[in-house]
């Protein structure tokens, strides 16, 4: 990071709060180091006032607890958590499965990423790892088939498009919700990072990732330091269920790896990379004590930052309002979805196509009546509706 620059409140406000950080360092740390931890949190925890983010942590708690033979009065309840994590995700295996089958059976290839991938490669425990749905990759040159592909075998996409995809939305876009026939979520994506939505983005992590075979379906798996880059990156997107299960797959890609420092400190060559792989790697070495090499972090630390860079991450690391929204739009506009920037001129003439695009509008005369519509709700917003980002 250049000289000068620091971090202000915003570009930290993913930081997991003071009073979770023992219940992360109970998870986490190695050896017998976790039990001091523990006790320390459960003096003041409540189990029936936690935080979303805090129960997405409770199974590896389950875990530790049992391995490290705790009797607690709490075991019963968290054994409870435990086990309908176990069936929940036994539910969303069975909808990747047929998902990739679909995909498979028209050759296109499928990386299971995110939570599946870290159950099938990381904890190998369903019961570990709570999910809400489940995150398949496609190459951004399949996207179109595979979209066809799922609705053959039953698949609906939901969201801004319930049809076929159209070519300027998988232009500018990197993922789409779809529900399996079960009625689950299963998250089609053609770029695996949300700042980097351009052809080609995702050459390496298809290069290095790993075969594999799940449920008599042929797959893939990203490797461990693409996994490790993926959560650190993905991890400082801000969150209101309080984002703290990023620390602990962080965590455990680390201790188990093997992780290809070197590759990952080449990532933060990428546009937009540096600063929010520093600040999280920095976190997990000086926070929760995880070993990350000297080396690498000096590397980050000496990689280069435009303040357009830090722009970036505050924009997606803090909470969502009406600035930061209309800021995150344009920066996908003008960035995201593309190798390489263009003119300012060109960028505003391409607006109004892009936000047809991107809300999914049959015309871009509708693009002022809706941003009003967008506008207008954040300036005087319905309390029965919850607000979503852009």
């Amino acid at each position: 990071m250049g000289e000068g620059m620091t971090e202000n409140a915003r570009m930290l406000a993913w930081r997991p709060e003071k009073k979770m950080e023992d219940l992360l360092r109970a998870v986490v740390l190695p050896g017998d180091r976790w039990r001091e931890a523990w006790l320390r949190w459960r003096q003041s925890a409540d189990l029936e006032r936690l935080p979303p983010g805090a129960f997405r942590l409770l199974p590896l708690l389950f875990h530790r607890l049992r391995s490290g033979k705790i009797s607690d009065p709490w075991m019963g309840k968290l054994q409870g958590i435990y086990r309908y994590t176990w069936a929940r995700n036994q539910i969303l295996l069975r909808d990747a499965a047929q998902a990739a089958r679909a995909l498979g059976e028209n050759g296109i290839p499928v990386m299971l990423i995110k939570g599946a991938a870290m159950i099938l490669s990381q904890y190998h425990d369903a019961g570990l790892c709570p999910s809400v749905d489940v995150d398949i990759l496609v190459p951004d040159t399949d996207i179109s088939a595979a979209v066809r592909s799922l609705r053959g075998a039953g698949f609906s996409a939901t969201g801004r498009y319930e049809g076929d995809l159209p070519e300027r939305f998988i232009r500018i876009g990197f993922s789409h919700p779809f529900r399996s026939p079960q009625g689950n979520e299963v998250d089609l994506h053609w770029h695996m990072l949300y700042f980097r939505s351009f052809a080609g983005a995702d050459e390496s992590f298809w290069r290095h990732a790993i075969r594999r075979e799940f449920s008599g379906v042929p797959i893939f798996l990203p490797s461990p330091t693409d996994m490790l880059c993926h959560t650190c990156l993905h991890g400082l997107y801000w969150s209101d269920t309080s984002n703290l299960r990023w620390v602990a797959d962080a965590a455990r890609l680390v201790q188990t790896g093997p992780i290809d420092w070197a590759r990952l400190a080449e990532y933060a060559e990428w546009p937009g990379a540096a600063l929010p792989l520093r600040l999280s790697l920095e976190y997990l070495a000086k926070d929760m004590e995880i070993p990350i090499p000297r080396e690498t972090l000096e590397n980050l630390r000496s990689a280069r930052v435009k303040g357009s860079d830090r722009w970036v991450v505050m924009m997606y690391a803090g909470e969502e309002n009406l600035l930061w929204n209309t800021l995150s739009l344009w920066f996908r506009h003008s960035r995201f979805s593309r190798a390489r920037p263009v003119g300012c001129l060109t960028l505003l003439a391409g607006l109004p196509a892009f936000l047809a695009a991107y809300w999914a509008l049959p015309s871009i005369w509708k693009v002022p009546a809706v941003a009003l519509r967008k506008i207008l709700r954040r300036i005087i917003p319905d309390p029965q509706v919850p607000s979503k980002k852009g």
